[in-house]
């Protein structure tokens, strides 16, 4: 242990020196990767295993995780040295095919190392109603051998990881907010089952929250899949979670008017609700929107906002419509960029920052890809742990 010790760069160590976290996992299976007879070998890690493995882990110990990974990539940016580069996370890369666009987000975190998200999103819109979530794999590079150590089925790794950080999101502003009792979902993808599964747990908010209201477009499989297994997982709530459809005018509106925490994750490209539906003390999870077309919430939604915080502020200059077309990039208007803050800083600094309680705050996410590196890399580290995947000899 002394000399592997040695071995490790002192911005490293503590991670390993602190067992039972995810850190400690994660760098257990950086400085010691898959062998089989002495013979390095391939991680396979399907879906099923992802989900055996994830299903066990504290929500606590995620968003600990996410906090940490916010945290560093605020303070650190590209710092570091030729020997010990600090983080690093790329534009995400689109290539178009006729029938997907294919993004590719490749990402170096120094306690994880170094990892590459490839997720396509289907052109037609009708493609991605299944229940099962986008097609995404994470290879997890070795950062000392450049050898693929593991590969990662990423489909729920995308949407617990968002998740994780909404509810980071969350929890920095809950301190002067009521306990909340009204939770709304729009969208009934993976995305949204995990925001609710998180939300929902005694951890978190499942002894305050009464209510969950569901809306999706339309009236399909996948809100009623996720509709009925939010009852099975929470069957104390099982008469107050409902599904709704967008064109359920009145309903939607008094459950909009009504919610304490509004989570999105949708691909639209005009504002979900109006501002005026929005309570005072309210907070929202926005994680939809990628590109500079795409919104969720109006113009005067995200003026309302006392904070609005996000994952990168380079990221979201770049993608998130919510914020350009609210005239971010328009100098003064609205004050907006006095008041958009990485949620990594606010996070480190939070104790300086006094909200209301009637604040409205928002949490904008385009996804980065340092959250991929850290996630995949906490699941090989359990994989290994348990001995759970397939290992194939590749090298």
């Amino acid at each position: 242990m002394t000399s592997l010790l040695r071995s490790i760069p002192s911005r490293l160590k503590y991670f390993y020196e602190s067992p039972n976290t995810a850190t400690h996992l994660i760098f257990r299976f950086r400085v010691d990767p898959v062998k089989k007879h002495g013979i390095m070998s391939l991680l396979i890690l399907s879906s099923s295993d992802v989900e055996s493995l994830t299903e066990a882990v504290p929500p606590t110990q995620l968003i600990n995780l996410m906090r940490k990974v916010f945290v560093d990539l605020s303070r650190d940016g590209a710092s570091g040295t030729e020997l010990e580069p600090g983080i690093q996370s790329p534009e995400r890369t689109a290539v178009q095919t006729p029938h997907q666009s294919t993004l590719f987000m490749p990402s170096y975190w120094p306690p994880a190392g170094t990892a590459i998200k490839i997720v396509s999103v289907p052109k037609d819109s009708t493609q991605s109603q299944a229940p099962v979530g986008l097609p995404a794999t994470t290879a997890i590079v070795n950062s000392d051998t450049g050898r693929v150590d593991a590969i990662v089925n990423a489909r729920t790794l995308t949407a617990l990881r968002n998740a994780a950080g909404s509810a980071l999101a969350t929890s920095l502003f809950r301190p002067g907010k009521p306990a909340p009792k009204h939770l709304v979902l729009f969208g009934a993808g993976l995305q949204m089952g995990f925001h609710a599964r998180l939300f929902l747990h005694p951890e978190l908010y499942g002894s305050s929250i009464q209510e969950v209201t569901v809306i999706n477009r339309s009236d399909n499989e996948r809100l009623r899949e996720l509709v009925q297994d939010l009852k099975r997982r929470f069957p104390h709530l099982e008469t107050k979670i409902k599904g709704l459809v967008s064109s359920d005018g009145t309903q939607v509106e008094e459950a909009v008017r009504s919610a304490d925490l509004v989570c999105t994750a949708t691909s639209s490209k005009v504002p979900l609700f109006p501002s005026n539906w929005v309570k005072p003390g309210a907070h929202l999870n926005l994680i939809g929107s990628y590109t500079p077309d795409m919104r969720e919430v109006d113009e005067e939604l995200v003026r309302r906002a006392e904070v609005i915080l996000v994952d990168s502020r380079e990221a979201c200059w770049k993608e998130a419509g919510d914020l350009i077309q609210a005239g971010w990039r328009d100098g003064e208007k609205y004050q907006l960029d006095r008041k958009i803050v990485e949620i990594g800083k606010f996070s480190a600094q939070r104790q300086e920052t006094k909200l209301g309680g009637d604040a409205i705050t928002i949490f904008k996410s385009v996804g980065v890809g340092v959250q991929d590196v850290a996630i995949a890399s906490l699941v090989a580290g359990l994989a290994k742990e348990k001995g759970i995947g397939t290992q194939v000899k590749y090298d």
